[in-house]
């Protein structure tokens, strides 16, 4: 059958897909998914330790920079370093989440400032590179590995229903490499959010989470080509999302998740120690279905970016052991309003931190960590 022609099915298929009432089998994967997400799963993977540098001499600028204002819509930003040492922030923008003109896009930090966005991704080249129908693009996530040098880009992408569908394409120096095997069940439910890590044997891995009628985390672990090797979980139990990864001095990892209850969802974090072993505790804090980051301060502390409450509200915390936070400092607050998908990351001795604000931006500001509470 001609492409076309199979693209044209794909798309008679995604129409179809809201009318399906149940799939096969489901009953037995949703059983083989809640075992295998048990905390005490064994995870064997040995991390190099994040590093947060040392304090920076340059004034800090408390302006905010909002990227994107140029799309009716604008979320899911997220942070990191190219391979060049610029910071460099991607995200989604469009007519709105999931619209067909949804595209990836970047702008990097220069002397200058925040360069003029330009397009990563679109849902057309994304169709023609695959050879399948796309429907919809979601949570960009950039790493530059730093054994082989590439750049890599992983896209949450949709070619049938909604997010529960979706599955992440990978990218490596702007060619694309391969959707993802991530799932026998139609090779679906697993988006990209989070920040990846470098592993002591040149891999590294890329949080992620499943999403099909049971939510939880899970790590894509690459060798030193850039190669997927394989899925793990473990991190925690069904429930929890959005794994923020930060990798220990010890050659393990913590783990703090997004909790789906938004009544009562607490922070959870978990401890990866490099033999396997997998503590699993809340800290002091809630968590009602909102997204979070972590990252280390030059002084040892734990930085986290959340909402308090809803998301109308936007804080940074910060706690010595990341289990206990202290107060709450407010960078975002209004009624109705939304300040959402923190990204949170030091860079040049610096504090950045990106998020989605009102849907409309993604505002990216530095922050004086040193008079953080």
């Amino acid at each position: 059958m001609a492409r076309a022609a199979w693209l044209a099915v794909f798309a008679a298929l995604d129409r179809m897909a809201s009318s399906v009432a149940a799939l096969a089998g489901v009953a037995v994967f949703v059983a083989v998914l809640a075992v295998s997400t048990r905390p005490g799963t064994a995870l064997p993977l040995s991390f190099v330790a994040a590093s947060a540098g040392s304090t920076s001499t340059k004034p800090f600028s408390l302006s905010i920079v909002r990227l994107g204002q140029d799309k009716p819509a604008s979320h899911a930003s997220h942070l990191s370093v190219n391979s060049h040492g610029a910071l460099e922030l991607v995200w989604f923008s469009g007519t709105r989440e999931g619209a067909a003109d949804v595209e990836i896009r970047r702008s990097t930090l220069t002397p200058q400032g925040w360069s003029t966005p330009s397009s990563l991704l679109s849902r057309s080249r994304l169709q023609g590179v695959s050879a399948r129908h796309v429907r919809k693009l979601g949570n960009p996530l950039a790493y530059s590995h730093a054994y082989s040098g590439a750049e890599q880009l992983f896209v949450t992408s949709v070619s049938l229903g909604g997010w529960a569908g979706a599955r992440v394409e990978q990218f490596a120096q702007g060619r694309f490499v391969q959707t993802l095997p991530l799932s026998p069940f139609l090779n679906i439910s697993t988006l990209a959010r989070g920040r990846a890590y470098e592993l002591q044997n040149g891999g590294f891995v890329v949080p992620v989470y499943h999403e099909f009628l049971v939510k939880a985390p899970e790590l894509l672990v690459f060798d030193v080509q850039g190669r997927f090797v394989e899925k793990r979980r473990g991190l925690g139990p069904v429930g929890l999302l959005q794994p923020s990864l930060l990798p220990s001095e010890s050659g393990g990892a913590h783990a703090w998740f997004r909790d789906e209850d938004s009544r009562s969802g607490r922070l959870m974090r978990s401890e990866l120690t490099p033999t396997g072993d997998v503590a699993f505790q809340a800290t002091n804090l809630i968590n009602r279905d909102t997204g979070i980051d972590v990252t280390r301060l030059p002084d040892g502390r734990y930085a986290l970016a959340f909402n308090p409450g809803l998301r109308d509200q936007l804080a940074l915390a910060t706690s010595q052991d990341g289990l206990t936070f202290g107060p709450a400092t407010l960078l975002a607050s209004e009624a109705g309003a939304e300040f959402s998908y923190p990204s949170l990351t030091m860079h040049g001795g610096q504090l950045w931190l990106s998020y989605t604000e009102r849907r409309k931006a993604i505002a990216v500001r530095n922050i004086d960590w040193l008079v953080l509470p």
